[in-house]
């Protein structure tokens, strides 16, 4: 066998057998805003399949020699190659998206080890939207699309991935506010989307549309 003969079995077109697995969650006022879920697929060279399903909170998306969110999802679900998986076999990783939540935070991962195992920031700006929707080639074909619309930022402050200062800005029925421990000031829808030298975005909160904020 490819894998270990446990969790459930379906079979496919063509008598393939996919082993399906699925990670459960207890419900919860905030699951049911922000889990959503991935469906994450080995394929061996017999081109049985392992499947499993699984929760996320946070989508975390690789921004490494990346310009925008757009590019930082094609990268993050990119299929893979992984080598010498088991017993020398090599299989193919794929990951997509099955279920969409209400909320969606998305992590764009600044902080990385480097070759010396010291931990360091990527400070270059990425690009993002007020509005965003995920392409069909990163949903599986049961997933229902959804737009989604722009309601906070946190930013990280400083140089390095061991120090520094969190701000954000949200979306209220004034406009943008700037959050900066108890200083709140209005803020230019500008500033919202720019970077500096010293201060990237880091975490971006989207509502579906049917829960957007007015302003």
């Amino acid at each position: 066998d490819d894998d270990d003969d446990d969790g459930w079995h379906e079979i496919g077109k063509g008598q393939q057998t996919t082993k399906l697995k699925t990670v459960e969650t207890t419900s919860s006022p905030f699951s049911s805003l922000l889990q959503g879920q991935f469906r994450s697929t080995l394929t061996f060279p017999s081109s049985r399949q392992s499947v499993l399903r699984q929760p996320f909170f946070t989508l975390q998306v690789d921004i490494m020699g990346v310009g925008s969110l757009e590019e930082a999802l094609k990268k993050t679900f990119a299929e893979e190659i992984i080598d010498d998986f088991k017993e020398g076999k090599s299989v193919r990783k794929s990951l997509l998206v099955e279920k969409l939540p209400d909320i969606l935070l998305i992590q764009l991962k600044r902080f990385r080890y480097d070759d010396y195992y010291q931990s360091t920031k990527l400070l270059h700006h990425v690009d993002f939207t007020e509005n965003m929707a995920f392409t069909d080639d990163l949903l599986v074909p049961s997933c229902k699309n959804r737009q989604y619309k722009l309601i906070g930022v946190v930013y990280h402050i400083g140089l390095d991935a061991s120090r520094g200062h969190y701000t954000s800005a949200t979306r209220s029925s004034l406009g943008w506010m700037y959050f900066n421990d108890r200083k709140v000031t209005r803020t230019d829808r500008r500033d919202v989307f720019s970077s500096t030298d010293y201060k990237q975005a880091y975490i971006l909160a989207y509502s579906a549309v049917k829960q957007e904020y007015e302003a």
